[in-house]
């Protein structure tokens, strides 16, 4: 073999290693609602459906209502009554150290003693990993049920999260829910109240995440394989030319 051609070869496959990187990190999204695509601040009360599709491969919906709506940090109340650290308003205020910013979401931006109607979050392309959080399980009436589904819409992973649960929640506190799978099949999230409305109910959403940023098993096979026609002609064609020497 050239050697010319192994250096062909061994460049090729960097540029089809270089590709699939580059793909694996254009399905990662994120999206914490703290400006709009393209810029600019959201505003209480915006509309948040498929806003963030194009840009993060994310869209949003509540089940028999329109979409989701923004929920700003501070007066007037539309998410929850939280943390009171003495100087700013408790009104839609998480705990210290949250990581959330000051906008989120929720399903009808009214604190009441009604059951929050399902939320969804769907994914442009199945993915292997996601998470988010829900602000403020803290009343003994507070249930949450999340689920994972295909795109099937089967089931592959169900978490629960309840007010007195040891840790993870609280007043104002930022509870994560995440599902990490072996494959990369989770093409949407529901997320359901299933407690009592006993108090008013006080819950946002924040910071979804999703990636598919680890090669599945046929992938890894292809590309090992694609190195080993690069490493064994090379290693061939140095021994020839040590032994010619």
């Amino acid at each position: 073999m050239r050697y010319n051609s192994v250096i062909d070869r061994f460049s090729l496959l960097l540029a089809t290693v270089a590709l699939f990187s580059v793909i694996s990190h254009t399905e990662a999204g994120y999206v914490n609602f703290e400006t709009l695509p393209g810029g600019g601040l959201p505003t209480e009360g915006l509309a948040i459906g498929t806003t963030y599709l194009a840009t993060q491969g994310m869209s949003f919906s509540v089940v028999g209502a329109g979409p989701p709506l923004i929920v700003e940090r501070g007066s007037p109340r539309t998410g929850f009554l939280g943390y009171d650290d003495g100087v700013n308003s408790p009104l839609d205020q998480p705990a210290p150290g949250q990581g959330v910013g000051d906008f989120y979401i929720n399903t009808n931006n009214l604190v009441v003693a009604v059951a929050p109607l399902p939320f969804i979050v769907s994914y442009a392309m199945p993915a292997g990993r996601v998470s988010g959080v829900i602000l403020d399980i803290d009343n003994d009436n507070e249930y949450w049920r999340v689920v994972a589904l295909n795109s099937g819409g089967i089931p592959v992973g169900i978490l629960f999260f309840a007010w007195d649960d040891p840790v993870g929640v609280g007043n104002g506190i930022a509870t994560l829910w995440s599902f990490a799978r072996s494959e990369n099949d989770i093409a949407s999230v529901r997320l359901e109240f299933i407690g009592t409305t006993a108090h008013d109910i006080g819950y946002a959403f924040d910071n979804f995440s999703s990636s598919n940023i680890v090669p599945e098993p046929s992938t890894l096979t292809l590309l090992v394989t694609g190195l080993m026609t690069i490493v064994i002609p090379v290693w061939r064609f140095r021994r020839s030319a040590a032994k010619s020497r």
